[in-house]
């Protein structure tokens, strides 16, 4: 769950992501194939399923730009900025939806990336 009530700047998310990466990496906690699929799944969401978007978004707030480049405790990092929700569903066959705060965080670190990249930002409708 989420204390933050404010989106975090594109910088402090990637800093905070950092240092729970390295936590989670220094506990020995392991990512499942699973959760690797559902970081994958939200970040290209969060990133409108735009491919360009999505490797801003990965390469912007890690350094890579496939999920299958990050760690466990990246993986894992994602999964707790991210705080994916199931809405009530007995069946389970609803979508996992993004916390709020990430969509926003998410746009402003692609606007970030792009611009920082000397590419044109098209996000102003999001």
């Amino acid at each position: 769950m989420r204390k933050n009530k404010e989106p975090l700047k594109p910088e402090e998310l990637k800093r905070f992501l950092a240092l729970r990466a390295e936590k989670y990496e220094r506990e020995g906690i392991v990512a499942s194939h699973g959760q690797r699929g559902l970081v994958r799944g939200m970040l290209a969401e969060l990133a409108g399923g735009e491919d360009v978007d999505y490797r801003v978004l990965l390469e912007f707030l890690t350094g890579v730009r496939s999920s299958k480049s990050l760690s466990y405790g990246q993986v894992l990092a994602f999964l707790d900025w991210i705080d994916a929700t199931r809405p009530d569903d007995p069946d389970g066959v609803e979508p996992y939806e993004p916390h709020p705060l990430a969509k926003q965080e998410a746009i402003a670190v692609i606007r970030e990336g792009l611009v920082a990249s000397g590419q044109p930002s098209f996000l102003s409708e999001r």
